[in-house]
């Protein structure tokens, strides 16, 4: 699966160190994802203005509110938790490791953020993930999971 969003880095991160976390592992001493969830917070909050007032995207109101929640929960939950010492670390590392995998698919920010054409609803989501070349949203290989699990057919 391709991970052209940086949330998508940092949501598979944060999992990654809870899970770490509840264990107590040693992993948490060394990486915190904590500045990396607020930067993506910060950005999905742009993102959505600059969504809305620029390019005028109307979004389905339970895609909305999904897409917020899948953002927003992982800093709910890592928020009252301990501070390592490694959180600029860890976000300079991520993000590091984030733009030279847009460079390894011959894609960069600006292209992915600005000019590609981004889901206004969950039609749009499967349409997206229908397409091979495409498949690049985690909530593609969920709606498969679901649709799997459930016998769903989701529009």
């Amino acid at each position: 699966m391709m991970l052209k969003y940086y949330s998508s880095w940092i949501l598979i991160l944060s999992t990654i160190w809870y899970i770490c976390y509840l264990l107590n592992l040693p992993l948490i001493k060394y990486v915190d994802p904590y500045y990396s969830i607020v930067l993506m917070c910060y950005g999905f909050v742009v993102f959505l203005v600059y969504l809305k007032l620029y390019k005028k995207y109307q979004f389905n109101l339970s895609f909305l509110i999904s897409i917020s929640a899948l953002h927003f929960i992982p800093l709910i939950v890592i928020y009252k938790l301990p501070r390592g010492k490694y959180t600029t670390e860890t976000l300079v590392i991520s993000f590091f490791l984030y733009t030279m995998y847009l460079a390894y698919i011959n894609k960069d920010i600006y292209t992915v953020y600005l000019v590609d054409k981004h889901p206004k609803n969950w039609d749009d989501v499967k349409d997206v993930c229908r397409l091979k070349k495409e498949n690049n949203l985690p909530i593609c290989s969920i709606i498969d999971i679901l649709e799997s699990i459930f016998d769903l057919k989701i529009k």
